[in-house]
């Protein structure tokens, strides 16, 4: 697995299934090809009744809301068309 990417919801339940079902730590790694610290902490995390999501990231924060995010997209669109049926035009 590439360095830094997070797990994601079904890596974390596949995890936990197989240590439910009374599979080593090192059977796991071996089955999930994952590496060994990921899965322990993921044990860990999850028997010290810890949430299973992922931690928010630091960083810049997004510039617009998913909402913002979606009219942008479809004004881009509009243009987009009105662009595409004016050069028609012209050809």
């Amino acid at each position: 697995m590439p360095k830094n990417l997070e797990l994601t919801e079904a890596e974390h339940e596949k995890i936990l299934g197989l240590r439910l079902g009374d599979s080593s730590l090192n059977k796991i790694v071996k089955i999930l090809k994952l590496p060994k610290t990921t899965v322990y902490d993921t044990i860990r995390s999850y028997e010290n009744a810890e949430s299973l999501e992922s931690a928010p990231r630091s960083g810049h924060p997004n510039a617009l809301n998913v909402s913002e995010q979606k009219s942008l997209k479809e004004i881009a669109n509009k243009l987009i068309k009105a662009c595409q049926g004016g050069l028609s035009m012209h050809i």
